[in-house]
């Protein structure tokens, strides 16, 4: 009979205090936003501070690392700008990340992130925003030599078929010209891509 009110308490000590610091972390989130609100009215190197700040003690907030990045946008760090970009990439829903991949993209920083990492992103955005996932393709194909240029060219090709022609085509004539002998190159006969 004891051991089962001692049970019963040690759940509902465990509740209160879960609610009680659940609520004290929101809170402090709140308090992190509203910090940051007040920080816009003074400039980029404010807000920096700040969103620095608040990602210390909320790794993963959304709205700090997004300040952080506008930050560092407006202070002219482009390296770290387009880091930060990525930084809020890596944490945001799908249905983000083309917008933020057109940001990285304009600061230079596609190529800081690795090759087999841009293919899984190019991948996963062909479905939902094909012209972000061009932007990927197109920064692999045009970046340094790296064994899944083929395969990043077979994928580019077949993505811009239908809406940039031209491009498709110049990817199948350089599949053709410089990996003849490539999976790649089957791959793109078999979708018809190579005639």
């Amino acid at each position: 009979g004891s051991a089962f009110w001692a049970h019963l308490a040690g759940f509902f000590a465990v509740l209160i205090a879960a609610i009680a610091f659940g609520g004290l972390k929101q809170a402090r989130m709140e308090f992190g936003h509203e910090v940051l609100d007040r920080m816009n009215l003074r400039g980029p190197a404010a807000i920096l501070a700040a969103a620095e700040a608040h990602l210390k003690e909320h790794p993963g907030d959304l709205r700090g690392l997004r300040e952080r990045a506008q930050a560092l946008e407006d202070l002219h760090d482009v390296k770290d700008a387009a880091q930060a970009y990525q930084d809020l990439m890596d944490a945001s829903p799908m249905e983000s990340k083309g917008d933020l991949v057109r940001k990285i993209a304009a600061l230079g920083g596609l190529s800081a992130i690795p090759v087999v990492s841009r293919m899984r992103l190019a991948d996963s955005l062909s479905a939902i925003d094909a012209e972000a996932s061009v932007i990927v393709l197109e920064s692999i194909v045009l970046g340094a030599d790296d064994p899944r240029v083929p395969d990043a060219l077979e994928s580019l090709a077949e993505l811009a078929k239908e809406s940039a022609p031209t491009l498709a085509q110049d990817c199948v004539d350089r599949l053709i010209s410089e990996f003849p002998m490539h999976p790649a190159m089957d791959i793109a006969r078999q979708k018809g891509l190579v005639q």
